[in-house]
């Protein structure tokens, strides 16, 4: 599915283990950007030992971790184009980060959205590499869940309307068993904005999915994530509220919560 030109993975793909660790449950979690400097991944290169910057793209780690303008058409992928390396990124911060099921693949990790990493420059590298921007989490029924917000170009604190968006959220098992969960259709996540008296924006509206029962039994561990795309256009206000969750019976009362500023671009 396509909606404004961006790609909408709706299904639930096999992702790294999130860490257990981070922020309270529904605040957001990231470092403070103390730099106003955001360049392109080429540029970072470039920059004088001790900058300060974000950069953002598309995270692939194949032995080295890069941040790509743009990505070849290939499996597993990989960079094409100008890119930034970084160094010391902890990759279980990185919300819904790909891996595959194919062993001659092994190793190999990445996004499916535009992450932004701030970091300090060393030798053309961007080191001490943490996610910017925020990521939010609320744990319950055994499941850790986890959201990201992505906009381009990256801005620190509020959602842009008239932007697009990339809801970006996974789930991790944190128990020692399975738990099953059932999905009534293709939909594996919802996310809202509302106001406290009404709701002004749902990403299912004006799409259709599949309807198929589909039973997953979601074992000890392991993890698995979504990428939503949309144009987003919410009038602007500082008083809303986020809510992102699994649509599947047996996580979708585990909601993600957090108080949101929207601004126009």
């Amino acid at each position: 599915m396509r909606v404004g030109g961006l790609v909408v993975l709706v299904a639930f793909a096999l992702v790294t283990a999130a860490c257990g660790g981070g922020s309270d449950e529904g605040e957001g979690s990231g470092p403070e950007i103390t730099t106003e400097l955001i360049v392109d991944p080429g540029a970072v290169a470039g920059l004088d030992d001790g900058t300060e910057a974000v950069t953002q793209g598309i995270l692939v780690i194949d032995g080295e971790t890069r941040v790509c303008e743009l990505l070849a058409e290939s499996f597993p992928p990989q960079c094409a184009g100008d890119f930034a390396l970084v160094a010391d990124l902890q990759t279980d911060t990185v919300v819904a980060l790909q891996s595959p099921d194919d062993p001659t693949a092994e190793g190999v990790m990445w996004t499916t959205y535009p992450l932004a990493v701030v970091g300090t420059v060393e030798g053309g590298v961007l080191v001490d590499a943490q996610v910017a921007g925020h990521t939010y989490q609320q744990e319950g029924n055994g499941l850790l869940i986890r959201l990201y917000t992505a906009q381009t170009p990256f801005f620190p604190q509020e959602l842009r309307s008239g932007e697009a968006i990339w809801w970006v959220i996974d789930a991790t098992n944190v128990t020692d068993a399975a738990i099953p969960i059932t999905f009534g259709s293709a939909q594996v996540a919802e996310v809202t904005v509302s106001d406290g008296s009404s709701e002004l924006y749902r990403w299912s509206n004006g799409k259709t999915f599949t309807q198929a029962m589909q039973e997953v039994d979601f074992a000890a561990g392991r993890s698995a994530g979504a990428t939503l795309a949309d144009p987003f256009a919410v009038a602007p206000g500082t008083d809303y509220t986020l809510r992102a969750w699994i649509t599947g019976i047996g996580a979708e009362d585990v909601v993600v919560t957090a108080p949101v500023e929207v601004i126009q671009n």
